[in-house]
Formats: structure tokens, sequence, C-alpha cells
């Protein structure tokens, strides 16, 4: 999932950090672990397009909302449709909405622990 949003940001010429520590790690990034699902959609819908969300071992690039979702696109392996308990692989690049379920059973809104929208000077 990193090295998927590094080739994103690549193509415009942007460096990132390899893995997700990293890029969390960066000072922009925002802490949101501890926050309610309503206070960390209301920092979500602070955030620009192309932001990075992260929880414990994933990270997924901001699409927007529809229809008072939030999208992420991401490349991961499972996932848990809403409202479904079956495990289904994936193993791709992914489009879904933060209402999704992880094993733990809990929602990927519930599980974010930070967000960076860099800030990026463009010369």
């Amino acid at each position: 999932c990193s090295l998927y949003v590094c080739l994103v940001y690549c193509c415009f010429g942007f460096s990132l950090p390899r893995n997700t520590n990293w890029q969390q790690a960066i000072p922009s990034c925002v802490n949101i672990s501890g926050k309610t699902d309503d206070e960390k959609t209301e920092e979500i819908k602070k955030s620009h397009v192309g932001s990075v969300l992260y929880f414990s071992g994933h990270e997924m690039m901001y699409l927007g909302r529809y229809k008072g979702r939030s999208y992420v696109i991401s490349a991961l392996g499972t996932v848990f449709d809403v409202g479904d308990t079956t495990k289904r692989s994936v193993y791709n690049v992914s489009i879904n909405t933060l209402d999704v379920r992880r094993s733990n059973g809990n929602t990927w809104l519930t599980n974010l622990k930070g967000i960076n929208s860099f800030r990026f000077e463009l010369k």
C-alpha cells in the first residue's frame, strides 16, 4: 500500500518515504488517534483529495466524499464488505468507503490514526 502511494506521488514529481511508518513521521501528519468517528470524519472533510490516511499496517489515498461517504483508494489484500461478515480476498488496488470492516470488526474509519495532507511547494 505504501509503494502504491509512493508511485502515485512520484508521477507528479514528489518523493515520499517508502513505508507507512516513515510517511507518518513527516511533520505534516495529523494524529487523529483517540478521536471519535465523527471527529475523524470532520478532519477528513478538511483534507484535500490525495491526502494519505493511515491506520496500523495500512495507508490509502483520500478520493473525496459522495452521498455522505468518504472514499479511498489503496492496494490491499482482503476486506470485509459493509454489512457482511465474509472476508473477501482482493489483492489489488481497490476503491472503497471508510465504512468497510477490518478483521478486528472495526471500520477503517474507526481504525484511522493519521492524515497527511502533504504541503508541497511548487516552483
